[in-house]
């Protein structure tokens, strides 16, 4: 597992590439809870900030390693991580590669596919390959027919409900109020 964060050969899934890129962030956000009142606090941002600069550095090549190897999942040389240095577009673009399309199934020129974090579509297409069709399967059947059956009955007997009487005058016949005889 720690080759993965080290080693740019092999391929990593979606999944483990987003999880890489949050914790990333997460540990640089401490890295700054812990670093950043001291840099305030002096007014400088360069002097003798040595635990900010040491761990900063393994989690960007943790980064680019995520980053390539991902790229390779893809069937794609790793310097195409490099379009993330145009501004705006390039970020955008490694979003959609890296964190939204899948990777080429099967063997590529990088390895075979990564075991262990399949990506969800992969998985969901097994889950519905392997749905039952047994007798349990044909009881929910059953059970739903007769339970849409049953539904549809008591909204027919609802519905059958004779309507309400028309408003009639609560006055007798002949009466007549506010009227001086």
């Amino acid at each position: 597992m720690l080759a993965e964060f080290l080693w740019i050969d092999g391929r990593a899934t979606r999944g483990r590439w987003w999880l890489t890129g949050f914790l990333q962030i997460a540990i640089m956000v401490g890295l700054l809870a812990v670093t950043w009142p001291d840099m305030i606090s002096t007014g400088r941002f360069g002097d003798d900030h040595s635990l900010f600069y040491a761990l900063s550095l393994p989690v960007g090549w943790i980064g680019i390693v995520s980053n390539v190897r991902r790229y390779h999942d893809r069937d794609k040389n790793g310097w195409w991580m490099l379009i993330g240095i145009i501004p705006f577009i390039g970020t955008i673009w490694q979003a959609i590669e890296l964190g939204m399309l899948p990777g080429t199934p099967g063997d590529n020129r990088y390895g075979p596919p990564p075991s262990g974090g399949a990506d969800i579509s992969n998985d969901m297409t097994e889950m519905r390959a392997q749905r039952p069709t047994g007798s349990l399967a044909k009881v929910d059947d059953d059970y739903l027919a007769a339970y849409a059956k049953r539904y549809k009955a008591e909204q027919a007997a609802a519905s059958a409900v004779p309507a309400a009487p028309a408003f009639t005058s609560a006055t007798p016949t002949g009466a007549s109020f506010g009227k001086r005889r």
